[in-house]
């Protein structure tokens, strides 16, 4: 899959080049946007007393955002993107996207490519149950398409991988069964509004 990421931006960038070197004057506009969009974590728990891996995807995060657009191009913008991703102790924090994006059939459609970096907050405590929340931060490469079906709103699905192993959090009990989570992946589902 980032062989496929890789790729694409190279093709997304011969694109950009392509249109640039043609273009006789660059005329810049900006746009901004907020966003609301839920998360799929999909994880493996590692167990430590047993050797077992197990997968599941039960972990649905929300996250709200604000976007910055720049144009430089009809159909080609760049997006710094902040925000706050609310998932409980385990995967809550700060997040920080670094995009472009290319329109489509008269911006009714777009795609994007970046990364994302997840700055979790961070968690601990014990009583029967000990758990902890790394508070590291992670980069993500990540696809975007999206939906805009009106000139003010947009249906977006992504997709993240991250660049290196996350552990995100860890759960042990007073009989030694303990396992760490990581995230191998991530899928979003949101909805955009300009402002």
């Amino acid at each position: 899959m980032r062989n496929l990421i890789i790729l694409i931006s190279l093709l997304v960038n011969y694109q950009i080049y392509s249109q640039l070197k043609d273009s006789k004057k660059l005329k810049i506009d900006y746009e901004y946007n907020i966003s609301v969009e839920g998360s799929i974590l999909y994880s493996t728990k590692k167990f430590t007393k047993i050797q077992k891996n197990e997968n599941f995807s039960d972990f649905y995060p929300i996250g709200f955002y604000i976007s910055g657009l720049m144009f430089i191009e009809k159909n080609i913008a760049f997006e710094f993107k902040p925000g706050i991703v609310i998932g409980g102790e385990y995967y809550s924090g700060f997040e920080y996207s670094f995009n472009m994006r290319y329109y489509l059939f008269d911006k009714k459609y777009y795609t994007g490519i970046g990364i994302n970096i997840h700055d979790n907050f961070g968690a601990a405590h014990g009583t029967a149950v000990s758990t902890w929340a790394t508070d590291e931060a992670v980069t993500y490469l990540g696809l975007k398409i999206a939906y805009k079906p009106k000139s003010f709103f947009s249906f977006t699905l992504s997709y993240f991988l991250p660049l290196e192993k996350y552990d995100y959090y860890s759960i042990s009990d007073y009989f030694g069964d303990s396992y760490i989570v990581e995230v191998n992946h991530i899928a979003k589902l949101g909805f955009e509004f300009s402002l």
